[in-house]
Formats: C-alpha cells, sequence, structure tokens
C-alpha cells in the first residue's frame, strides 16, 4: 500500500514466514527530484519487540527533507538469534541500495545507516562483519552510520542484563552463543555460527 509517501510492507525476503519486510518513505519529486540520499533505518526493542513503524517521526522528518528512508523490519527472538537478525539487516540493506534505491530514485552511493538500541548494535555488527569478509557491494556507499543509544558491548553489560532478571541461559541463546540447547519450536538458527564458546550455567 503507498500511504502518504509511505509504502508500507515491501518484501526484502520472500519466505512469509519472517519479519522481512520494510516501509519505504518516498520524497515528493518536485521538491525533490532524483537521486536523492538513502537512508536505512532498523529500530531497536531490546532484539525481541522491534517492530519498524517505531521509527515513523524520525522517517518522516528525513523524507521531508529529501531522503528516501527504508525502515527494516526483522526477526525477534526467539524467531531468531542475533545471528539471523544480522542477517536479515545485511539483506535489508542489500535490497534497499540494490533494487529500491533505483525503483525509488535513490542514490546508493549516499547510504546512510541509523540503529537505534539494538539496531545499532545489528547495524553496526551487519557492516563490520560485511567489511571483514569483504562481500557486500553496499558497503563502499555508507557515508555515515549512525548508532542511537547503541549497545556495543554485550560482553560488558551481560551481568548488568543478568542482574536485572534475563536468565543467562536465554542471554546465551539470544546472542547465539554455543553450547546451548535451542528453544523449543526454534527455526533452527537459535544456536548459531558464533566463535564464542562458553557453557551454559544454571540460571541465578
Amino acid at each position: 500500500a503507498f500511504d502518504g509517501g509511505i509504502r508500507r510492507s515491501v518484501p526484502y525476503r520472500t519466505d512469509p514466514r519472517r519479519r522481512n519486510d520494510c516501509d519505504v518513505y518516498v520524497p515528493d519529486e518536485t521538491r525533490w527530484p532524483g537521486p536523492r540520499p538513502v537512508c536505512v533505518y532498523v529500530t531497536g526493542g531490546a532484539w525481541i519487540i522491534g517492530y519498524k513503524a517505531w521509527g515513523l517521526l524520525l522517517c518522516r522528518w528525513l523524507r521531508e527533507r529529501g531522503w528516501l528512508v527504508v525502515s527494516l523490519d526483522y526477526r525477534n527472538f526467539p524467531q531468531a538469534s542475533v545471528t539471523g537478525m544480522v542477517d536479515d539487516v545485511n539483506a535489508g540493506v542489500d535490497r534497499a541500495v540494490h533494487e529500491l534505491a533505483e525503483r525509488f530514485g535513490g542514490d546508493p552511493e549516499k547510504l546512510c545507516l541509523i540503529g537505534q538500541s539494538a539496531g545499532a548494535h545489528l547495524v553496526l555488527t551487519a557492516a563490520l562483519a560485511c567489511a571483514e569478509r569483504n562481500d557486500a557491494t553496499w558497503l563502499s556507499g555508507v557515508k555515515l552510520l549512525v548508532g542511537v543509544s547503541g549497545v556495543y558491548d554485550v560482553e560488558a553489560i551481560a551481568p548488568k542484563m543478568i542482574e536485572m532478571g534475563l536468565p543467562r541461559s536465554l542471554l546465551y541463546r539470544l546472542m547465539a552463543i554455543k553450547d546451548v540447547e535451542p528453544l523449543p519450536d526454534g527455526d533452527g538458527d537459535i544456536d548459531g555460527d558464533a566463535e564464542t564458546n562458553h557453557e551454559a550455567s544454571e540460571d541465578p
């Protein structure tokens, strides 16, 4: 649907079981003729309750200033671990750069990534992972990466998260740390392929 300059729920992957779609905020062509800079926004939500529409006000503000904005949804835990979420973000940015930018008049070489809270962690992790593997063609177009209230050192804050009531074993599953049994009815990627290896201890 196209509503007031917003193309809603555009899929960036075809698997209907996944929350892999996005809202595209398209500037007024009469005021902002293309090609326009592209912003990909990744919302927060403690990796559990994020939703793409939470960025509505910011995305509208950017659109009104000539940005083509793509607000991503991604799988939340327990549908996926952080490993799967990062993979979703990578796929969403790739689609935004290679298809949606061309379709809606964006310039893939003028790319800004914005992540909020857990979204900042995911977008930065996706960018770093792609840089290490040297396998993302969208990375060269990134001119700005903005993290808002981001979580960047999970290891450092893990004790506080556990102290506040998050079970240790659940944290390990969320962060795709090995040697933890997957949750029932998971989609197979809860364990992920993280290199870190810890023994799962009893919940405090």
